[in-house]
This record gives structure tokens, C-alpha cells and sequence, in this order.
């Protein structure tokens, strides 16, 4: 039997960069509450730059998603990992852009770019409700 190839050569195996994960530290919140971002990537050189932008999320609705902007800041990737405070607030200065009440929440999501490799990933929902709790007496 023949074989096409040298048995002794070298294969090089090339592991791509990926963002595994990218997700809120709480899955529901209320204006003003201190959240955590958080994005996980694998095979992501330390000190690569990442781009967060906040998203209110139309996809239930069938429509496009409303971009809120770009959250500032320089954040770069350290041991395959990227952790940073954000506080929840919805005033149109702070975030950028009017937003406009569809149903009875508002669902953000952020999606986390490493333009170097051609990466986006969107994170999980964040549910934030219109109504102020109330607990019952």
C-alpha cells in the first residue's frame, strides 16, 4: 500500500480565537442597580482590545435592534477573561439614545467585538422592568 504524504511530517495545528461566552452577572435588574459584564474567549492572546456595545433587544418584537452606543473606555483581554462594573441607568445621557417602551420591560444585551480576529458575540438578556417593585404588605 502507498501512502501520498510522509509519515514523520509535521502537522501544524492552528487553534482559532473565539469569545466562548459573554453574560450579565444577574439576569434581572432595576434602574440604578450595579451590574457585572463579563466575556470569556478562548485562545485570545492577554491584552487584545475588546468593543462593548449596548443593545436594546427587539427580537420578540420582529424588529432590528435599537444600538444604545458604544460604552467607553479602553478594556482589554487578561488570562482569557474580561470582567467590568456597569451601572444600570436608563436617562437618555447616559445612554445615548431615546428609548421607546415595548411591552412591559426593557431586554438589553451587549455584544462584545475583538476586531483583530473578526469576533462578535452577543451576550445573554437582561430584563429590566418598566414598573417599580413593589413588595406586598
Amino acid at each position: 500500500m502507498r501512502y501520498a504524504a510522509e509519515l514523520d511530517a509535521v502537522l501544524r495545528i492552528r487553534r482559532p480565537p473565539a469569545i466562548t461566552r459573554a453574560f450579565w452577572s444577574k439576569r434581572c435588574a432595576w434602574p440604578g442597580d450595579s451590574l457585572w459584564l463579563h466575556v470569556e474567549t478562548r485562545n485570545v492572546p492577554d491584552d487584545t482590545p475588546i468593543t462593548l456595545t449596548l443593545l436594546e433587544d427587539d427580537s420578540d418584537e420582529g424588529n432590528p435592534d435599537d444600538v444604545l452606543g458604544t460604552l467607553a473606555g479602553s478594556r482589554t483581554i487578561r488570562g482569557g477573561k474580561w470582567s467590568g462594573e456597569y451601572v444600570l441607568d436608563l436617562a437618555e445621557q447616559a445612554l445615548g439614545a431615546p428609548l421607546e417602551v415595548e411591552g412591559d420591560s426593557y431586554e438589553f444585551v451587549f455584544e462584545v467585538a475583538i476586531e483583530r480576529y473578526g469576533l462578535l458575540r452577543r451576550s445573554t438578556r437582561l430584563y429590566v422592568p418598566i414598573e417599580p417593585f413593589e413588595p406586598s404588605r
